[in-house]
């Protein structure tokens, strides 16, 4: 958020301030083939808030949710997920 400040410092030089940043970590998934039928989906354990939704392209108006269980690996959680005919493509929302 940007409060508005800003001022001439002489010659060419202008300075802005920026206030009230809040910072906002990015859920990564990792993915990977386990065998020949399914992918592995994995993201950090600080996003276990979050839904693994799936959807058959891009962009849709409907996500599903991965109902498969969701395990923890160390600090990542984990789904296996099968690969099937179609193509897939993942998301974590945060309800």
């Amino acid at each position: 958020m940007w409060n508005g400040t800003t001022g001439w410092g002489g010659g060419h030089a202008w300075y802005v301030t920026i206030s009230n940043i809040t910072l906002v970590a990015a859920a990564r998934l990792s993915s990977w083939r386990v065998g020949t039928a399914s992918v592995q989906i994995t993201w950090a354990t600080n996003f276990a808030d979050h839904i693994l939704e799936h959807a058959a392209g891009l962009p849709t108006a409907g996500w599903s949710t991965v109902t498969n269980a969701v395990v923890t690996v160390g600090d990542r959680l984990s789904v296996t997920v099968d690969t099937g005919a179609s193509k897939r493509f993942f998301r974590l929302r945060k309800p």
